[in-house]
């Protein structure tokens, strides 16, 4: 299954113009096998990395002789006539066309995060990769002062028991670290990713703790992003958000919200000193 920006897609997209039946159905199998690769669990930490687009296909579209993938690009470069630039810009495309048709037929759940860049979407497996139950086995010096620098934020909107968009966290941080900072893009689930590491490591430290990113929303749904219903209090989350819920979503978000204003900012605060001193 697949989600964009936390909607699930239900319908795969068109097929790819100028395909046999049988050429398509090689090149999705070609295709999962590219997914799988890429999912491949890391046996020390436990999660798979999060792939781009343009990784997962390469950067020279026009060189995939040999491949099943090698007919999507003919035929683009027939529809552009013969033109190599807007031939790789439609392969490109007819490329993720059959990458989504491969996640929503999975019975895994991949999620995608999509900004406007075509060549630039980052996909991830998402029990995998953003659910890391392992995350103390993995803390790097850079990774705990960004999940440092982040909570930080957090304790301030806390105190006004205030929420958050993910950019704003962003440009709070980069006020403390600008160099930090651009390594923790809000969009493309950089930033949502980071959020899940926190929540992870402040569990590992403390089981009562509550879910303390609950207060970082998207701007427009004012909702958490996927991936936070493995946490207390979000339990019933993923039910919701799988029947398209918002009403439920949202009042699960508030009654987390509340709880985590009502634990305190004292009580946020010796969490905090005891995780980064």
């Amino acid at each position: 299954m697949l989600f964009i920006n936390d909607k699930k897609i239900e319908q795969p997209p068109d097929e790819v113009a100028g395909l046999t039946a049988k050429q398509q159905k090689t090149a999705l199998v070609f295709i999962r096998g590219a997914v799988y690769a890429c999912c491949t669990v890391d046996e020390e930490s436990e999660y798979c990395e999060a792939f781009y687009v343009s990784e997962l296909f390469g950067e020279d579209i026009a060189n995939w002789a040999g491949t099943p993938l090698q007919c999507i690009y003919d035929a683009c470069k027939k529809a552009g006539e013969g033109n190599n630039k807007d031939a790789g810009k439609l392969a490109f495309q007819a490329f993720e066309q059959l990458l989504k048709t491969c996640l929503i037929n999975d019975e895994r759940r991949f999620d995608c995060f999509e900004d406007g860049d075509e060549y630039d979407a980052l996909y991830y497996w998402s029990e995998k990769c953003e659910v890391r139950e392992r995350i103390s086995d993995f803390m790097t010096a850079d990774k705990k002062e960004k999940l440092r620098l982040i909570m930080s934020v957090l304790l301030d909107s806390v105190k006004n028991r205030a929420t958050l968009g993910y950019k704003d966290v962003q440009d709070s941080v980069k006020k403390m670290n600008p160099a930090l900072a651009a390594e923790m893009p809000y969009r493309r689930g950089g930033m949502a990713i980071l959020l899940g590491d926190l929540n992870r490591y402040i569990q590992s430290k403390n089981k009562k703790a509550r879910t303390i990113t609950a207060i970082v929303v998207n701007q427009l749904t004012k909702l958490p992003g996927a991936g936070i219903d493995s946490f207390p209090g979000f339990e019933d989350y993923a039910k919701a958000l799988d029947k398209g819920d918002t009403k439920k979503q949202r009042e699960i978000t508030k009654k987390e919200q509340a709880k985590v204003y009502d634990y305190g900012y004292s009580e946020w605060k010796k969490i905090y000193t005891k995780l980064f001193g």
